[in-house]
């Protein structure tokens, strides 16, 4: 018999479907959305009062030539990318291309040193830094950057590929790498 219990409003939940089968992307979840034209799957606003808004299927678009750009660079299922971008929609491609290619994300906050991030490569053994631009001054005293490869949201400068730019080449079909539970 499978086990049910009662919802808060009175509805039986089945705790089976709460459980993510044994290959399962949590990127399917938010392209279940992006087939509905207008549903707006994120709002951004500063703290001026300026705002943006994508709809899901733009962020799947934008995350899919994130993630064609990521394993044309050499990424592949499994690596490691530590993700230094703040809040804005930039982010949240940058995630669901990621997690879209099978990446494993570490989200790190700019308030991040270059003892920190340092540590942070060299134990995860990551394969790629994303960066935002006007954070990438922080990686310039971290020792453990050879052989990374290194993005950036926004202009690329010396060995920072600019992320940016490369997706506006990449095409924006990509078959999400079936991940499993270990």
């Amino acid at each position: 018999m499978k086990e049910e219990n009662k919802h808060q409003g009175g509805t039986i939940m089945n705790h089976e479907h709460l459980i993510a089968p044994l290959t399962y992307n949590l990127v399917e979840e938010f392209e279940k959305y992006a087939g509905e034209e207008n549903r707006l799957a994120l709002i951004w606003k500063s703290g001026n009062g300026d705002s943006k808004e994508i709809t899901y299927k733009e962020l799947m678009l934008l995350a899919n030539q994130a993630a064609n750009v990521f394993t044309q660079s050499g990424l592949k299922q499994g690596d490691v990318v530590l993700i230094m971008v703040p809040r804005l929609i930039e982010a949240y491609v940058t995630y669901i291309g990621a997690l879209k290619a099978g990446l494993v994300v570490i989200p790190s906050s700019e308030m991040l040193r270059a003892k920190d991030i340092d540590y942070r490569l060299v134990h995860s053994e990551a394969k790629a830094i994303v960066a935002y631009e006007p954070y990438i001054s922080q990686f310039e005293e971290v020792e453990n950057m050879s052989g990374l490869n290194q993005f950036v949201i926004g202009q690329g400068s010396n060995a920072w590929v600019s992320l940016t730019s490369e997706m506006t080449k990449a095409s924006t079909d990509f078959d999400a790498v079936k991940t499993k539970k270990l």
